[in-house]
């Protein structure tokens, strides 16, 4: 646990401008990047029967297909993950069903196609240029500083972060898994511009109460018997050097908290913190 080996797959190699913050902050904690399309055939995770990289980072939502043998669809990074692999991976809306599918291996699924988070009181304008309310700002992080650490896994530690992009849900029998980031009281999950309709007649709320408010995911993390981890963020946006370098307004030019959370959650994402291990491990014959 805790290796840094980690292997970066991408839609384009766009990406690694468009996030460079990111990448450069687990750059300096160590990490050896490796940086391949998603589509490429030349992707090996394992050789001679050797797992090659410690983590995955997968952002490629928009790839449909893996033509490297290593990979061999979904199949290919569950196995990774049950070697002891960690990965991090975010979608987005219109991600392929690829995408989708490697969420499902561990429990987790995205939101149905075509939804996309709204937020009509909660937003960031600056971010939110379609004027559809799709940049949600929400404080709903977990407040457990293994994870997120001492600052942002505290109340008040850390700014509000701003998320764009898909919901994210943990099937009811996943008890490995626990959200990360959820939405504010006033973010829901729907497809935009059709009609919500109410999931119970008798009900005022205009959706299930499953994809709205605080019981919405935006970001899950879910930790294997292995002690393997997986994070899945329905926002690739999330990264971004635009979201993290955003100003809230009326902060006097207080950035949101991107940032901090993005590269704290990846430190216990790819196991360098929070890893239970046993030392001064001594033993003696039961007679004494």
């Amino acid at each position: 646990m805790g290796g840094k080996r980690t292997l970066v797959l991408l839609d384009t190699f766009t990406t690694i401008e468009t996030h460079s913050l990111f990448f450069s902050g687990l750059a300096g904690r160590g990490h050896e990047l490796t940086y391949f399309l998603a589509s490429s055939p030349d992707v090996l995770l394992s050789k001679y029967g050797e797992p090659l990289y410690d983590n995955l980072i997968f952002f490629a939502p928009g790839t449909s297909e893996f033509t490297s043998l290593s990979l061999d669809g979904a199949e290919g990074i569950v196995a990774f993950v049950e070697g002891g692999g960690n990965v991090l991976m975010a979608g987005e809306k219109g991600m392929s069903d690829l995408t989708r599918e490697i969420a499902g291996e561990f429990g987790v699924e995205f939101e149905k196609k075509r939804s996309v988070v709204q937020d009509h009181f909660s937003y960031a304008p600056g971010l939110d240029v379609s004027g559809r309310h799709w940049a949600v700002v929400s404080d709903g992080l977990v407040r457990n500083e293994k994870v997120l650490g001492r600052d942002a896994g505290r109340k008040g530690g850390v700014s509000p972060v701003v998320f764009k992009g898909v919901g994210v849900t943990v099937e009811s029998e996943n008890v490995l898994a626990f959200p990360i980031l959820t939405g504010a009281s006033s973010t829901y999950s729907a497809v935009p511009n059709k009609e919500i309709i109410s999931s119970t007649a008798a009900s005022s709320f205009p959706m299930s109460l499953a994809n709205a408010g605080k019981a919405l995911g935006l970001i899950v993390a879910v930790q294997a018997r292995n002690n393997a981890r997986v994070i899945v963020s329905g926002s690739l946006d999330f990264f971004s050097d635009a979201f993290f370098e955003h100003q809230l307004e009326g902060t006097g030019g207080k950035k949101v908290g991107n940032e901090l959370v993005a590269q704290e959650m990846s430190k216990w994402g790819l196991g360098e913190r929070g890893i239970l291990r046993a030392t001064n491990v001594t033993h003696h014959r039961a007679d004494g």
